[in-house]
């Protein structure tokens, strides 16, 4: 489990585009398997001491509802991974009209996901743009633990835009 758990984070990271060149990804990353690595753990534990179990007091399914919750919970991460990833994407290179090459920093706008109530976080970040440098220069993104929400609820997510930056005034 350990192994499909942090070869899920390595998906995530690549689908969202990002790289281990960029400046703290590869440090970013690790803590992610640090904390995937202690929830398999902790997981284990749980499903091993009858956490999880239905017995002759508890024939209501809460205990496949318990565990249903916390492999949800998996998902939010893998997401936030993919948060993560996305200002982690290395500036593209292209070739002006004069044949010079010239570094673009993508640019993401914060959107708000489909939950009913939002963060006072969340709630102001929607909408902004600010390129891939500055987001990851400011710590935030989607399902972070830093947010009001703590990210375990948070549904928001980057979306690559052609809009210019509004600069890192955050």
């Amino acid at each position: 489990m350990r192994d499909a758990t942090i070869a899920a984070i390595l998906l995530a990271f690549l689908l969202g585009g990002g790289s281990e060149d960029v400046a703290g990804a590869t440090e970013r990353l690790n803590e992610q398997r640090r904390i995937a690595n202690e929830s398999v753990d902790k997981l284990a534990d749980d499903i091993y001491s009858g956490e999880f179990e239905e017995t002759p007091d508890r024939t209501d399914g809460a205990g496949r509802d318990k565990l249903l919750a916390r492999v949800g919970l998996w998902a939010v991460a893998l997401a936030g991974v993919y948060s993560m990833s996305q200002v982690h994407t290395p500036p593209k290179v292209t070739t002006d009209a004069d044949g010079n090459e010239v570094e673009t920093e993508p640019v993401f706008e914060w959107v708000l996901g489909g939950t009913i109530d939002h963060c006072t976080d969340c709630l102001e970040l929607n909408g902004q743009t600010h390129t891939a440098a500055e987001w990851r220069a400011a710590g935030i993104e989607p399902q972070s633990p830093d947010l009001e929400c703590g990210g375990w609820n948070c549904d928001c997510r980057f979306e690559l835009t052609d809009s210019p930056s509004i600069g890192s005034d955050f």
